[in-house]
């Protein structure tokens, strides 16, 4: 792709609102699966007045759930250092010629 060619902001607009529909829907998704199980084991404990291993795991998936939908934190670092010209003068004199000027 040129430097010059730009994405159409029409175009851009539609993959900017397909990609916070698949966010909504995702996250909806992890409520609808998670409210239920949390459910599940809030009434078992007011109606029965203990935990048993059905609870537990249902209890377990919801906390799975919720929080493998949560956005993660970047821990990578960066492949490469930041090259300056000044560190490769003749790779940056190379990169400014259009034709092999070395």
């Amino acid at each position: 792709m040129s430097p010059d060619a730009r994405i159409p902001p029409e175009v851009l607009e539609r993959i900017a609102l397909r990609a916070f529909l698949l966010w909504l829907g995702f996250h909806l998704l992890a409520a609808v699966i998670a409210v239920p199980l949390l459910l599940f084991v809030s009434r078992e404990l007011v109606y029965q007045g203990r935990f048993s291993l059905p609870s537990f795991l249902a209890l377990g998936g919801a906390i799975l759930v919720i929080t493998m939908v949560r956005p993660r934190r970047d821990t990578k670092n960066p492949p490469l250092p930041v090259m300056t010209p000044s560190d490769q003068p003749r790779r940056s004199q190379a990169d400014r010629c259009p034709h092999t000027c070395i």
